[in-house]
């Protein structure tokens, strides 16, 4: 058996993401960014890998059966009941399954090692594919809320006065300019244990 396999199945292979894996993860964030060009930057990125491996979420690279990579899926909270699970994918991996597919596949083992309610997964209203493969997964709605990117956005200014970056700086409030005319919804679904054991 393979080292450094959180879990996989006959499509998929769930790793935890690594320094190896690290150029594949910035150039998902330029394909799934509404700023690419914020990824492309060096700096940037270390910066940004630093502040990866400081922040408590679990992620892992998800690589499908010929072993190419696809995407992260990324779980915030995890010691909760109530772990919230997100994906991203590269366009060339996209509607083939494997968002949904790789969401089962984490939930069912983290389960089995957890006490866990159930997951959440978020989706912003406009994004239609997303939600669609949210319920694919056998998620079910729940709520809306309100988005908090821009709060999010606010308090990494701060951050970023730390390391003295005039350029990041003035990106992050281009970003936050930007997001105002972006709907401010998100969807959120419950994903019980019964869609995936």
């Amino acid at each position: 058996m393979e080292k450094n396999i959180f879990t996989s199945d006959d499509r998929i292979t769930l790793r935890p993401l690594t320094e190896e894996n690290k150029d594949d993860y910035f150039l998902l964030l330029q394909q799934t960014s509404s700023a690419p060009e914020d990824y492309t930057d060096k700096a940037t990125q270390d910066f940004m890998w630093e502040l990866l491996k400081k922040i408590e979420n679990l992620n892992y690279s998800v690589f499908d059966e010929n072993d190419e990579y696809c995407g992260n899926l990324v779980i915030q909270d995890h010691l909760s009941a109530t772990p919230e699970i997100g994906i991203d994918l590269l366009i060339n991996k996209r509607c083939k399954g494997i968002a949904a597919r790789a969401i089962r596949l984490y939930a069912k083992k983290a389960y089995n090692k957890n006490t866990i309610d159930h997951y959440l997964i978020k989706a912003l209203e406009a994004n239609t594919h997303s939600r669609r493969m949210i319920e694919k997964t056998g998620a079910v709605f729940s709520h809306i809320e309100e988005r908090i990117s821009k709060k999010m956005l606010r308090s990494c200014l701060g951050i970023y006065d730390d390391f003295k970056s005039d350029y990041i700086k003035e990106k992050l409030k281009q970003r936050i300019s930007e997001m105002e005319s972006i709907p401010d919804d998100v969807y959120v679904y419950k994903l019980m244990p019964e869609a995936f054991i």
